[in-house]
């Protein structure tokens, strides 16, 4: 069981590796304003994502709801090796690399994201200046079928018979 669960503690280390270039390279494209490509990265990420939920489901199958923290202190306190005890470490080492991996990742797509927005709120300013240049100023102009549109008073009579 240790095998397997230093298997997906490495997947998991090497899949939050990935992420993290994988957010940094979005960074890249929206500060180059390279809209394209971004699409697939957003892809990539999500499948990314799921894989490492996958995975960290699969690390709670094995630890049998126990947290992983303390299987590694409960490792750590049972070791009768010098060889049992360092692989305890490993272990930890392998949980804070993740972690560090994580907080990364984190503050990568929160980068991102505060970039987006920035780029979202300036793409809206920039149609809303252009929408009140085409509109015209005044009521003042000509209608669609060539002719000076007639301005009606907000009350008219309506003459004719019903």
């Amino acid at each position: 069981m240790d095998q397997r669960i230093i298997e997906n503690l490495t997947r998991q280390k090497h899949g939050f590796k990935l992420l993290e270039d994988l957010l940094l390279e979005e960074f890249g494209l929206l500060c180059g304003h390279d809209p394209q490509p971004i699409s697939g990265i957003e892809f990539s990420i999500h499948e990314l994502m799921q894989q490492l939920s996958k995975e960290r489901k699969y690390l709670v199958m094995l630890l049998e709801g126990q947290r992983l923290k303390q299987y590694i202190a409960a490792l750590a306190e049972m070791a009768t090796s010098p060889e049992a005890l360092e692989a305890a470490e490993e272990l930890g080492r392998r949980v804070g690399d993740i972690d560090r991996y994580e907080q990364s990742c984190a503050r990568q797509a929160e980068k991102n994201k505060i970039l987006v927005l920035a780029l979202m709120d300036q793409s809206q300013a920039l149609l809303e200046y252009l929408y009140k240049k085409v509109v015209p100023k005044s009521k003042d102009s000509y209608s669609s079928f060539g002719r000076f549109a007639q301005r009606r008073p907000d009350a008219a009579l309506i003459k004719g018979k019903f």
